[in-house]
């Protein structure tokens, strides 16, 4: 667990080390200096929602079960994932914080892991739609053209893995072939561990009523997550098209998924420092919206550490 914290933050500091040299700060200071915070505001107003609208999602996936809570105590701990989500990868911290505040002295963790997995899996699906579709709306802009050859593999790679994870949960068949098939490759006895955590391991509701109450929620908080970083944008004066900040956002957050750095430290700033160049805009204003966007980080950590702190 050390080992791999020490490697997350290593490849943490070494993108900033790196983003550090390339760019003028002094450039990134005059810029931080014109923000206009008044606007930063609003874009910290459409931050709050994201951890209730969360909430929401896992309210629907444990109710009826032995985990159900009340929406109010999932706020609550959707805010205190914030906190912990810091000292974490950013695509599994909130997740790990979650499953044990939820599951702690209770039965049904291998139902959660299930439930949490599909959860995510079905974030991303909607996340990438959304992305691939604002994206493929613009025409005007040549760089962005080629990034679309470039992308289009790796696109249809993503889409294909998240057809067969969710292949996994839609067919009781395939559940049961992998599940055999694993007891059978590891010769799992039936009172191992193991063995009763694939009994468990998976959903408790049938698939697609869930699935598309999953995706309205989930294009719900990508609707707030929007005007988060429009708002963002215009703290900055940064003048793009909705379609451009709808794509640049959604697979920035797809990068920051990647369990490589603490909270996305670095990939994040980096990633919009090289996108704003497409548009022939200063790397080192991509660099602060990615800063901004970490100090709004913050505030929901702040208000998580509060929670944690009068947690009973």
């Amino acid at each position: 667990m050390k080992f791999k914290f020490i490697v997350r933050f290593s490849v943490s500091f070494l993108l900033i080390f790196y983003i550090g040299i390339k760019i003028n700060w002094s450039d990134i200071i005059a810029a931080l200096l014109d923000v206009d915070f008044r606007v930063y505001m609003i874009s910290v107003f459409f931050t709050i929602p994201g951890p209730i609208i969360i909430a929401y999602k896992y309210n629907i996936l444990i109710k009826g079960t032995s985990l159900a809570l009340s929406i109010q105590r999932l706020i609550v701990i959707n805010y205190i994932t914030r906190f912990f989500s810091l000292f974490l990868p950013s695509a599994l911290g909130p997740e790990v914080v979650r499953w044990y505040k939820i599951t702690r002295n209770k039965q049904g963790r291998s139902f959660f892991l299930a439930a949490t997995i599909f959860e995510r899996i079905t974030f991303i699906f909607v996340l990438l739609l959304i992305g691939v579709i604002a994206l493929y709306v613009n025409t005007y802009n040549r760089e962005v053209l080629l990034l679309k050859k470039q992308f289009l593999p790796l696109i249809v790679t993503a889409f294909i893995f998240i057809a067969g994870a969710m292949a996994f949960f839609i067919s009781p068949k395939i559940q049961y072939i992998i599940k055999i098939t694993l007891k059978r490759l590891f010769q799992l006895k039936e009172e191992s561990k193991i063995y009763q955590f694939l009994d468990n391991f998976a959903l408790k509701d049938s698939f697609f009523p869930l699935f598309f109450k999953l995706c309205a929620l989930s294009i719900l908080w990508h609707s707030f997550f929007t005007l988060r970083i429009f708002y963002l944008f215009k703290t900055m004066d940064v003048q793009l098209q909705i379609f451009d900040i709808i794509w640049m956002g959604s697979f920035v957050l797809l990068l920051q998924i990647l369990p490589v750095s603490l909270a996305g430290i670095g990939i994040r700033e980096g990633a919009y420092a090289y996108l704003f160049t497409l548009y022939n805009l200063p790397s080192e204003k991509g660099v602060l919206i990615g800063l901004l966007f970490f100090s709004q980080m913050l505030i929901l950590a702040f208000l998580g550490a509060i929670f944690n702190f009068f947690e009973k």
